[in-house]
């Protein structure tokens, strides 16, 4: 049985990321990045400057691949995981065919504030994103490129820092797997514990050893869960 993985990038990031994937894991397992406005193959597209907006435009992408016949998991990364969550509730409002499984990696529970950065001046918002660790050196270093990267990263922890979580829906009726770094300091660990209040299925957290970016040292175990996970 084959099915569809869709994959959601961290704020300032690309699908792309995303994109090697597709050799790394099993061939049953098609993975589906969604690019976000504003960078990557939609980078000449207007950056949203609303989250419900940004999330109406990812379920829409993600709808038009669903087939009724489909078997699709749900993965984000950071901001990301929650586009996931904010997708996996419009499917559920929306009466559509609900994903397999939700994986999360270094978000904390939808309902929880998160560290906000986004009002501090351009060098100070920068030196607090670089502190994170796993950012490239390159593009600290090189301005030109930060100057193209800085109105999507601006515009990501703009509208990720005001999102508001609703009360629409009570649980998730499928699988959750979050994992967080055990260094990651742009968190908090007990936030992020509290996705098991959305569960209305399995759930599991996993603290892996490094910071925010931890999923780079740790892919080849990230990916071995997912593959177990989903392929039955």
């Amino acid at each position: 049985m084959s099915i569809k993985l869709f994959c959601f990038p961290y704020a300032g990031g690309s699908a792309s990321m995303y994109v090697r994937w597709k050799q790394k894991l099993p061939e049953q397992i098609e993975v589906i990045p969604i690019e976000l406005a504003g960078r990557g193959s939609r980078a000449g597209e207007k950056l949203f400057n609303d989250f419900n907006d940004l999330t109406i435009d990812v379920y829409d992408k993600v709808k038009g691949y669903i087939q009724p016949s489909d078997t699709y998991a749900l993965f984000g990364f950071s901001m990301g995981g929650l586009i996931a969550y904010e997708v996996y509730r419009k499917l559920l409002i929306n009466k559509m065919q609900l994903p397999e499984h939700l994986f999360v990696i270094g978000r904390e529970a939808p309902n929880t504030d998160i560290f906000k950065v986004n009002h501090l001046n351009d060098n100070d918002f920068i030196e607090e994103i670089f502190s994170y660790d796993g950012m490239p050196e390159e593009l600290y270093n090189n301005k030109e490129v930060l100057s193209y990267f800085m109105p999507i990263l601006r515009a990501d922890f703009g509208i990720h820092e005001t999102y508001t979580c609703t009360k629409e829906i009570d649980k998730i009726n499928c699988n959750i797997t979050v994992w967080y770094g055990k260094n990651d300091k742009s968190i908090i660990h007990e936030n992020v514990h509290l996705w098991k209040n959305f569960a209305g299925a399995n759930f599991e957290i996993i603290e892996l050893e490094g910071g925010h970016f931890f999923m780079k040292q740790h892919e080849s175990t990230i990916l071995d869960k997912v593959s177990n996970l989903l392929i039955k």
